[in-house]
């Protein structure tokens, strides 16, 4: 498929027997929109919290820390999906309806809730399902509004339940309803940022490259802070991303060492000596369109990334028709341990979740690999990016990718 996807654009790539490994490999995306029960039945929470769950045909039992505090029970009823139906009876699939339970009759805190739906999102490939919440919670008015106003959790008004509310992956992995300092983002919980968006102060660009008008930026996290950590339950670790810190020794000779190895170098250009690579990141570090990081897998750097604001960059120069909050990302995967099908997918689905959390006004992703690199071309492919067209930089041609957060939500990539 992937394949027949890059002759319809007409890329032309000579395949390299790696390239044809590659397809090979990234057939096991199938698996991943196949539901099914997780194999471990523990995670980790952004917070670092232990999360075991057991599974059974009707119910999922859920501790946090140890600690037995909530169950989400299936019901003996469905719902139809729609107010409205569906048009076509043989397509309207009622939705499942789910009970939350607190099994000792106990209150619930939102942050348990939370970690509830969590715990169902990553183990069942549902979009969406009817919540109920369970009379005997002595809190169940408070869980309601909390859920209706984090959007979270929504009403309809052919819910026939007055506890019912009508939960989605869609805005689930949007952060919707997540703890402060417990979610994905900013899991320090240490003020980089606040809960509205920056205000749309108009701005431009001039540079050799760019000419642009584009909205103020935000000021970039501080050196060394946690931007961004979930658990990857196909691989059992951690991934993290840390905002560079170049007075780091770990964070500069990781990128002097990765930028200099033979494999780095034929993309990323960039071999030289530890002074040529200090000039590099202060001028990444000072630039006001992109954010350099890190990227850790547990305790273990394994790539540098540069997540950059379309609109100011050089692809906007030369490929054009990117939209005020478009953002982008340049990776660099130094460490060879981490270089697998599921450690790719891991971290990919990850910085692009990272970079549609941190402004809700970013409405589009978008990528340029070189039409000569056919492993990252159809590796990109794989996770929901489409093609948009090719066009040229003055060092390469490349394919303009792109993918939309309703598209990204919408698959069943994050778990």
């Amino acid at each position: 498929m992937l394949r027949s996807l890059l002759h319809h654009y007409h890329c032309q790539i000579t395949m390299s027997k790696e390239a044809i490994q590659a397809i090979s490999r990234l057939s096991q995306i199938k698996a991943l929109f196949k539901p099914k029960p997780l194999s471990q039945h523990s995670f980790r929470l952004p917070d670092s919290s232990n999360v075991l769950f057991w599974v059974t045909q009707d119910a999922i039992d859920i501790q946090i820390d140890n600690v037995a505090f909530v169950s989400l029970r299936s019901l003996n009823r469905k719902h139809p999906p729609a107010p409205i139906g569906c048009v076509e009876p043989r397509l309207n699939v009622p939705v499942a309806v789910i009970q939350l339970v607190s099994p000792q009759n106990l209150p619930l805190e939102e942050r348990r809730v939370w970690a509830a739906l969590y715990t169902l999102f990553i183990n069942r490939t549902v979009s969406r399902a009817i919540l109920n919440i369970a009379p005997t919670i002595p809190n169940a008015p408070e869980i309601r509004r909390y859920l209706l106003e984090s959007g979270l959790g929504g009403s309809r008004r052919d819910l026939v339940d007055p506890n019912d509310l009508v939960i989605s992956r869609f805005a689930f992995w949007q952060g919707a309803g997540a703890p402060h300092g417990g979610g994905w983002l900013n899991p320090t919980g240490k003020a980089f940022m606040s809960n509205a968006p920056f205000p749309f102060i108009p701005t431009s660009t001039r540079q050799p490259t760019v000419i642009a008008s584009h909205p103020l930026r935000p000021p970039k996290p501080k050196a060394g802070d946690i931007i961004y950590r979930r658990y990857i339950h196909t691989v059992q670790k951690v991934v993290s991303f840390v905002a560079l810190d170049i007075d780091d020794e770990v964070h500069f000779q990781c990128f002097h060492k990765w930028s200099n190895l033979d494999r780095v170098n034929s993309a990323w250009k960039e071999a030289g000596s530890e002074d040529q690579h200090l000039a590099y990141l202060q001028e990444r570090v000072k630039d006001p369109h992109s954010i350099a990081i890190i990227g850790y897998w547990d305790d273990c750097p394994f790539g540098y990334f540069e997540v950059y604001w379309v609109k100011e960059d050089h692809t906007n120069t030369f490929g054009g028709t990117s939209l005020d909050y478009d953002r982008g990302c340049h990776v660099l995967v130094g460490d060879d341990d981490f270089r697998g099908f599921e450690y790719r997918l891991g971290w990919t689905t990850s910085i692009a979740h990272l970079m549609f959390l941190w402004d809700p006004r970013t409405t589009r992703l978008v990528n340029e690999p070189s039409v000569e690199s056919p492993i990252v071309l159809m590796s990109t492919l794989s996770t929901g990016f489409s093609v948009e067209k090719e066009f040229d930089f003055p060092h390469k041609r490349s394919a303009y990718l792109t993918i939309t957060r309703e598209r990204f939500l919408q698959l069943p990539l994050l778990q």
